[in-house]
């Protein structure tokens, strides 16, 4: 998604969800998401990122009652973001409270709404549904839609991770990564039938991505 045409549409679907809870566009509060999904370092955790979670969550949980709360908190979810940090979630929820709690206006914006967005934003941490909320269900599913990206997309996402943690250097960079990829669990990774039918994707992206890893496939982790 082109720069303009991505942030134009993030513009209009903040607006949107700022407008279900009886809020006006926040101008400011946009450009500050911007403009921190643009900082330096960032590479998958930026503002094409929550484009497309965006537009994921409003093609699969259209028909759902609390979408604009899901929205608002995928906003938000990596607002704060520093890999040698391990209360990113917890820091992005904070701040997100920040802006939301001051706006409570008692009919469309009340207090368990906005704690409702800020513990969707906490549950990405280890992204684990412990409740049956269809929100958390919904929240977690989009924020891992990545994983089941056709195979193009998903290798700029792997080398795009790997951008972001470099630093470590690259023998470590595998290790961990080889880790990761090994503890997830497709059949027991996603909560919605949205989530569920991108499964074999996820399958056939993970083993790909693995085999690239062990390979030490000098074309991979292109810098």
């Amino acid at each position: 998604m082109k720069t303009l045409f991505r942030d134009a549409y993030l513009l209009s679907e903040w607006i949107k969800t700022n407008r279900a809870f009886g809020l006006g566009p926040n101008f400011r509060e946009f450009e500050f998401l911007r403009k921190s999904h643009g900082g330096s370092g960032r590479h998958y955790h930026s503002f094409e990122h929550i484009a497309e979670c965006i537009r994921f969550a409003n093609t699969h949980y259209g028909d759902q009652p609390t979408l604009p709360i899901v929205k608002w908190a995928l906003f938000y979810h990596d607002v704060i973001y520093d890999v040698k940090s391990k209360t990113n979630e917890e820091d992005s929820a904070a701040r997100f409270e920040v802006f939301a709690l001051s706006r409570i206006n008692g009919e469309k914006l009340t207090p368990s709404m906005v704690f409702l967005s800020s513990a969707l934003i906490r549950s990405t941490a280890s992204h684990r549904a412990e409740s049956a909320s269809i929100s958390t269900a919904m929240m977690i599913d989009t924020d891992l839609h990545i994983l089941g990206a056709e195979r193009s997309r998903y290798l700029r996402y792997a080398r795009d991770v790997w951008l972001e943690y470099s630093s470590v250097g690259e023998d470590a960079y595998r290790q961990g990564r080889l880790a990761f990829l090994n503890s997830i669990n497709p059949f027991d990774l996603f909560h919605t039938d949205a989530g569920r039918a991108l499964i074999p994707q996820v399958i056939g992206n993970i083993t790909m991505e693995m085999a690239l890893l062990e390979s030490r496939d000098p074309n991979f982790l292109t810098l």
